[in-house]
């Protein structure tokens, strides 16, 4: 597999490089639009492509002895090979990849069909209009052409944006957006997709623009056009829009005009490309003509006119145990003819042949050879000790997957000196003597399936080889019995019958969750404020309205809000409630998925929790009392002012037989309140002190009341409407609830009030931002400190 996706990766960027410096810049759009869509097809098909030879067979010198000594014929043993899980890993990051890609393409695909469900259609044959509301650049996908809905009932859209949408529609670019999403959906880890992609689309841009121009539009108009729609470019995944990216390449494009000769001559490039792309990265194999063993055997000795039976007709064959007890003493016609098969027709002249020294030095390569001198195996770096004439015969074979020193060497050669060779073919026999005797050594426990057993494991075999391997699904009771019976068959049973099916790697196990039977939760105040605990057996979490880990004390603990998932093990929860009321919120950190506790509240919590105590919050003190003018007319002119003083700034407070004072008395008050610093409201605004002189000034008839605190800085709220009294301040201050606690924030701020979150003091902005990201917030107005509790 990873072959063929470096095949494929190579052919697609050949064919994208061609792209770039042959055609893009030309103006052949169709031409190049067919190109990018078969290059996409053909670099995931050419590595596909097999190419078969067939050859002649090449025999190489079988090992034919003729001799008196024993036969040992033994089972090969099988190597176990240990479970590789790499490919595991590697399969389950590609199948999160892909699964990301696809619910990714199928969100995109439902939000435009919702759209088009939901929003007003004009039909326009053979297109379909979609008028949406504050819509900011046209697109297409398919018939359907969105258009902002009110430009397009006053007709404000340019009859160039119309005919450029409708241009993508007529000739189906949507098509190759959605083939080019499904095959990024498949080889999303592949970059060359995303670049072919950008690629396509910016053509289909081209196209569209060439069939605008077509229509007898002004290149310099259209342009204008373009650039002042890319400015607003919010185009979706499946759709084409009049904003693409590349707006300099467009209008170099579009002033481009290229003849027929430049694009025939560019075109017939293709084919020399193509075919270097098909020799050098689709499949070569060879094939040997079919030949039998017979006649490779023949071909390996000279004039071979005698057959099996003749060849072994006097030899006594003595089948022994792997002690040495003799088993079974049979002649050649007594032998079954799997043991028959097993025989070589070992007769006729035997040819003498040396290896060359190129294949001496090819068999020096230890990992690709091992190497045997008469019964024993040799170094490969000693063959430097012979040369070719020190052999008079020789076989090289390849060895099978299950034989016991696979994976050491892959190739067996066996060499003969000189004296062996004449020792064993001197006489040159014909047949075999009389006297021969072939023993042969088997295992006591060796077995042959019956035909019966051979016939019930090729069906079970054929069947599952049939499947893709990918794909390939094998129950375990058929798995343990394609094992039995494989291993019942012998090696010439298994050499004629189905391969054994492999079997895809198997899956890992899903991590085990291990529950927590010893978690509690509940509630507890902490500073006054709800907060949610999570018990286990070792630690206790407290966690805060926010979400946020905190310490016992309150004290913030965690960088950032806790993820859902992290709270319970094994759980997954967003929101904690307690008597429909939100305590706690967590981060959602899977898509899609919601999680809710609601917990009952404790027997004892109280009904409205009390506000957090603030030691530096400052507190009203009530109005002074008003002081009584003396009865007698006694004192100094100062104590007489102070009196007047105190009447005025008491004014606010008396009740309604309290006498007005008069104009003068009201300008000096102000006055007199601007130098102690005080603040002055007018129609609920904060003003300069400066402002409310002019505004006095102006008009001596305004109503006025004036409020202390325990700050030192009074306020003194105008009015130009009904006579302000105490009673009218606390009544022009709504009372907050869920539907208007932005309004009655904005009223407390324009009354000049102080923001706190929790214990924290907060600017207006921070407070109006705080509750509009955190809609389920509730707060706490003191009227007598002016100050507002969230």
């Amino acid at each position: 597999m990873l072959i063929y996706l470096l095949k494929s990766s190579a052919c697609l960027a050949i064919f994208m490089i061609f792209y770039k410096l042959i055609l893009e810049k030309t103006s052949a759009h169709k031409l190049k639009r067919l190109y990018l869509l078969s290059a996409l097809g053909l670099a995931f098909v050419i590595p596909f492509m097999t190419f078969i030879e067939y050859v002649e067979p090449v025999i190489s010198e079988l090992q034919l002895v003729s001799t008196t000594n024993d036969l040992m014929i033994s089972d090969t043993a099988i190597i176990e090979e240990k479970v590789n899980y790499l490919p595991i890993i590697l399969y389950l990051i590609y199948a999160i990849g892909a699964l990301f890609f696809l619910i990714k393409f199928c969100v995109n695909l439902t939000q435009i069909i919702s759209r088009i469900k939901r929003s007003p259609k004009f039909n326009s044959n053979p297109f379909i209009n979609v008028l949406v509301k504050n819509l900011a650049v046209p697109h297409t996908f398919f018939n359907y052409i969105f258009l902002n809905k009110h430009k397009f009932e006053t007709n404000d859209i340019p009859t160039e944006v119309i005919l450029h949408e409708q241009t993508h529609a007529k000739q189906k670019h949507s098509l190759d957006i959605i083939i080019l999403e499904l095959l990024q959906i498949a080889f999303w880890f592949n970059p060359l997709i995303y670049f072919i992609k950008k690629d396509i689309k910016l053509n289909h841009e081209f196209l569209a623009d060439s069939a605008v121009l077509k229509n007898g539009i002004q290149p310099s108009t259209y342009q204008n056009i373009i650039l002042a729609f890319s400015s607003k470019a919010t185009n979706h995944q499946l759709a084409n829009a009049i904003n693409y990216s590349s707006i300099k390449k467009r209008f170099t494009v579009m002033n481009t005009r290229t003849s027929k000769t430049s694009v025939w001559f560019r075109s017939l490039l293709l084919f020399p490309l193509i075919a270097f792309t098909l020799y050098g990265f689709s499949e070569k194999i060879e094939i040997e003509k079919e030949t039998t063993l017979e006649n490779s055997l023949e071909e390996s000795v000279n004039n071979a006119k005698t057959d099996k039976a003749a060849y072994y007709k006097y030899v006594t064959f003595m089948f022994k145990d792997t002690n040495g007890k003799v088993i079974a003493t049979k002649s050649y016609y007594e032998l079954t003819q799997e043991e028959k098969d097993r025989l070589l027709p070992l007769n006729g002249q035997i040819k003498r042949k040396s290896p060359t020294q190129s294949d001496l030095n090819r068999w020096k390569d230890s990992k690709t050879y091992g190497v045997w001198y008469g019964d024993k195996q040799i170094s490969n770096s000693s063959l430097d000790t012979f040369s070719p004439s020190d052999f008079s015969l020789f076989n090289e074979s390849k060895l099978e997957k299950n034989a016991v020193d696979y994976g050491k060497y892959f190739h067996q050669v066996n060499l003969y000196s000189n004296m062996y060779f004449n020792e064993q073919h001197k006489n040159n026999a014909a047949y075999l003597s009389k006297n021969t005797v072939i023993t042969i050594i088997q295992n006591d426990t060796q077995k042959t399936a019956s035909s019966k057993e051979v016939s019930e494991y090729n069906k079970l075999a054929k069947q599952y080889n049939a499947q893709p391997k990918d794909k390939r699904i094998i129950k375990l009771k058929d798995i343990k019995r394609l094992e039995t019976l494989y291993g019942l068959m012998s090696v010439e049973q298994k050499k004629n019958a189905q391969p054994f099916p492999e079997c895809p790697p198997q899956p890992p196990a899903p991590p085990k969750v291990k529950k927590d039977n010893h978690t509690k939760t509940g509630f507890i105040k902490i500073n006054g404020a709800a907060h949610y605990f999570v018990k286990n057996d070792n630690s206790t979490k407290y966690y805060n309205r926010k979400g946020f880990e905190v310490s016992k004390s309150g004290k913030v603990l965690s960088d950032s809000q806790i993820n859902a998932s992290d709270v319970i093990p094994g759980q997954y929860i967003t929101k904690v409630y307690s008597n429909d009321e939100v305590v706690v919120e967590f981060k959602k950190n899977k898509q899609n998925q919601e999680g809710v506790l609601n917990i009952p509240p404790p027997p004892k919590e109280p009904k409205e929790p009390k506000a957090p105590k603030e030691p530096k919050t400052p507190k009203v003190e009530k109005a002074p009392k008003v002081e009584k003018a003396p009865k007698t007319e006694k004192g100094s002119k100062e104590k007489k002012k102070i009196k007047t003083e105190k009447k005025t700034k008491t004014k606010s407070i008396q009740d309604k037989k309290a006498p007005v004072p008069t104009a003068n008395s009201t300008g000096d008050h102000i006055v007199d309140m601007a130098k102690k610093n005080a603040e002055f409201y007018y129609q609920g605004r904060v003003i300069s002190s400066d402002r409310a002189i002019r505004l006095y000034k102006k008009n001596n008839t305004l109503n006025f009341v004036t409020k202390n605190n325990e700050t030192n800085k009074p306020k003194v709220f105008l009015s130009t409407g009904p006579k302000i009294n105490d009673d009218r301040v606390q009544k022009d201050l709504p009372k907050p609830n869920r539907g208007n606690i932005i309004s009655h924030v904005k009223v407390m701020n324009r009354h000049g009030a102080k923001f706190f979150i929790e214990q924290k003091e907060v600017t207006f902005k921070d407070a109006l931002k705080h509750l509009r990201h955190n809609k389920d917030s509730d707060l706490i107005t003191s009227y007598e400190s002016n100050n507002v509790i969230i």
